[in-house]
């Protein structure tokens, strides 16, 4: 394994206590490296890793995985099916290579080689996420990110953000709310036509 911070190649290097993913040489690399990893340092059992594994696994969530409704996929089943988009994707493929791209430009943003993250211009971490999931705000945080990234680096970045845009894409509320089902079903139809106003009406 190497060190995240020199990158040396090292047997001896320890990975970092709360994440447990980020390995490094010496203590004096970890603290400099800190201010990178910051942002993205998560308890080793966090939702947000669990994400990022399956992004890189290039593979969907199972239904009966936790992922499959904290971060929409259940959502996008629902409410988009199984259409296929005029760019010959799903909506949930779109999902899956949205998040694929958040992933690489969080990898980047630690990547000690790069000044600034590709695409990156918002800093996009997985504390964000995190945050976004916890206060039902995926579809903020990323039509926030597609902005920010098209703004800045326009046809090259990865076409699920376009495509996302124009299909018109919607997560709604994926924490539930109430432990009234029918209730808490209003609430994401609700919640759901305002997030489709509030971005794709105007």
């Amino acid at each position: 394994m190497s060190c995240f911070r020199c990158t040396k190649e090292d047997e001896s290097v320890k990975r970092c206590s709360r994440c447990k993913i980020n390995t490094y040489c010496s203590v004096g690399c970890q603290t400099a490296h800190w201010r990178r990893h910051k942002p993205n340092c998560l308890p080793a059992d966090s939702e947000v890793h669990q994400l990022f594994h399956i992004c890189y696994e290039d593979l969907f969530p199972a239904s009966t995985n936790p992922i499959w409704w904290q971060f929409g996929f259940a959502n996008i089943s629902e409410y988009h099916g199984n259409v296929i988009s005029r760019e010959g994707y799903t909506a949930l493929q779109i999902l899956l290579g949205l998040y694929q791209a958040i992933r690489i430009d969080v990898s980047f943003a630690e990547d000690p080689s790069l000044l600034q993250s590709p695409g990156n211009t918002m800093g996009m971490s997985k504390k964000m996420l995190q945050k976004a999931y916890k206060a039902n705000g995926l579809d903020d945080l990323l039509q926030r990110y597609i902005s920010n990234s098209i703004s800045s680096y326009g046809d090259r970045v990865a076409k699920y953000l376009f495509m996302w845009r124009q299909n018109k894409l919607i997560i709604g509320p994926t924490r539930p709310t109430s432990s009234n089902m029918v209730e808490w079903h209003k609430i994401k139809e609700e919640s759901r036509r305002n997030i489709f106003v509030k971005y794709y009406e105007h």
